[in-house]
């Protein structure tokens, strides 16, 4: 493709003229070469083109799928949605050909109603994509195209053992097909099965390595190999809490080793935080070392650590779980000695936890998500806290570039020792429902840049101090690019009670993950 297009632009340097024949090969070129507006404005020209209009009626609808795909990987979703809908309305259901009794099937209306179906994808309209899909397998079991084109939107909905199924039903009608095969592929590194994977993407790459589908496999299976660098921070502006004190901050890193035999991954990390309190000035720095066992349905990581709050250097231990029961269900837990998620307060009073873990969620897509968890802790002061959060997420709108979001947090605790020298509530409730709105505000494959506000109002009631309100607002803005870097910012403004006297917050936190 790239021989396509500088033979292309040296004839262009040579002032010689390209006759708008072979103008689609070059379109297709650019398109594959990620550069869609000069794809777009090729296959404009080509389809403007009055010798177009009375050529070919297969080609006149190659070069429209040309457009459509250009101007979907461009952004400009209501054009392509308006050439889409068009194409469908010119293209009949059968075709009555001169001397034959019985219409043969339109070819053309399928590759039509696919893309259609695709284009509903791609403008973020996954639920109905994933139906009018699903109707036209029902209606063409055996067509291998439209299985493979399923099972990429059921990925892309969280649904990898869906996809899984519908792949092994193509598979049986065409088992050494390249786009099947991708398919299985990608699906594999969704349920982690990693041999399986590599096979695959082997076996593709070698038999067509020109093939798309091949290569962007390929290219996550390169990224799966990757080294990973997590880290993130956190810093309070005006704030006086009791729990993270006055002028807080935080910082935590660390950094996974490329996979080993498949399943393991070796980490290491470290970390320090601080607070300033009427008593004095709490440091927390924490070194961690540990392994991680990832396979199908399960991961599962244990870690030791070295804590050092001001009273020499102590040992810690983490183990965490998770297992899905299927494609909406998931349960885990963890259990941590000296945990990292001792308030501050209690660590600068050489006060601190162990704790246990469980929860269970429910996701059954990328638009809903439920998940409850309980955590008792049991503090070295003799009290013991039990926590029950509950966090909900459900879209109220979808959009190509802008979605909504509804959400629900719902956090209650008790604590056996109400005389803790750190905030420490016999029972308290928090209700904080949010609604988020994302925008989409720059996009090119697989680089994006995206803002998020959020809006939240509710309650925090105390034991003996009565509800009162709380109200939340935050904006953050997350920058990512192929597949290997991201990073995030967010600033959460927070007005809400701590013993009946309210405080108000403002924290910045920062994320950010490279593989390398």
């Amino acid at each position: 493709m790239r021989d396509v297009v500088t033979e292309y632009q040296q004839l262009l340097v040579e002032g010689i003229t390209v006759p708008d024949y072979a103008l689609s090969a070059v379109a297709a070129a650019y398109l594959t070469l990620h550069q869609p507006q000069k794809a777009r404005d090729l296959y404009r020209r080509i389809l403007d083109d009055e010798t177009s209009k009375r050529g070919s009626a297969s080609q006149r609808l190659s070069d429209e799928m040309g457009l459509f795909y250009s101007l979907i990987d461009s952004g400009s979703y209501d054009e392509a949605n308006r050439l889409i809908q068009a194409a469908r309305t010119a293209q009949g259901t059968w075709r009555y050909y001169k001397g034959r009794p019985e219409p043969e099937p339109n070819e053309s209306k399928l590759t039509v109603e696919k893309a259609a179906a695709l284009g509903l994808y791609y403008a973020n309209d996954t639920e109905g994509a994933q139906r009018r899909l699903s109707e036209m397998v029902d209606h063409a079991p055996m067509n291998t195209d439209l299985r493979a084109a399923l099972a990429t939107v059921d990925r892309g909905r969280n649904q990898p053992r869906r996809a899984e199924r519908v792949l092994k039903m193509a598979e049986t009608v065409d088992p050494r097909d390249v786009t099947i095969e991708s398919g299985q592929g990608q699906t594999a590194l969704a349920l982690q099965e990693w041999r399986e994977a590599e096979q695959l993407s082997q076996d593709t790459l070698a038999r067509e390595p020109e093939n798309l589908d091949a290569q962007s496999l390929a290219q996550d299976w390169r990224i799966h190999n990757m080294a990973e660098l997590r880290i993130s921070g956190y810093r309070g502006i005006t704030t006086n809490s009791p729990v993270s004190g006055n002028g807080d901050f935080g910082v935590d890193s660390v950094l996974y080793s490329p996979p080993i035999d498949y399943n393991w991954r070796v980490f290491g990390g470290g970390g320090y935080a601080n607070g300033n309190f009427e008593e004095g000035q709490a440091n927390y720095r924490w070194l961690r070392t540990g392994v991680e066992w990832r396979g199908r349905d399960a991961t599962v990581e244990a870690e030791a650590s070295t804590n050092n709050y001001g009273y020499g250097v102590k040992p810690g231990v983490r183990l965490t779980a998770s297992y899905d029961l299927g494609d909406s269900w998931q349960i885990g837990g963890s259990g941590e000695i000296l945990s990292r998620s001792t308030p501050l307060r209690a660590l600068l009073h050489d006060v601190s936890s162990n704790n246990l873990s469980a929860y269970v969620s429910w996701h059954p897509n990328e638009q809903r998500e439920w998940r409850v968890a309980f955590t008792p802790s049991h503090f070295s002061d003799g009290n013991s806290r039990y926590e029950l959060d509950m966090t909900g997420r459900e879209r109220l709108y979808t959009a190509p570039h802008f979605k909504v979001d509804v959400e629900l947090n719902v956090a209650a605790s008790h604590n056996s020792n109400v005389d803790a020298v750190y905030f420490n509530p016999r029972a308290d409730l928090t209700v904080l429902p949010t609604v988020s709105l994302t925008q989409t505000l720059y996009q090119h494959y697989d680089t994006s840049l995206e803002h998020k506000i959020t809006l939240g109002a509710g309650t925090y009631s105390q034991q003996g101090f009565g509800t009162k309100a709380i109200a939340a607002v935050s904006y953050g803005l997350t920058f990512r690019t192929s597949k290997v870097f991201e990073i995030g910012a967010t600033v959460t403004g927070i007005s809400r009670p701590y013993d009946g006297v309210r405080e108000r917050d403002i924290q910045v936190v920062v994320n950010m993950i490279f593989r390398f």
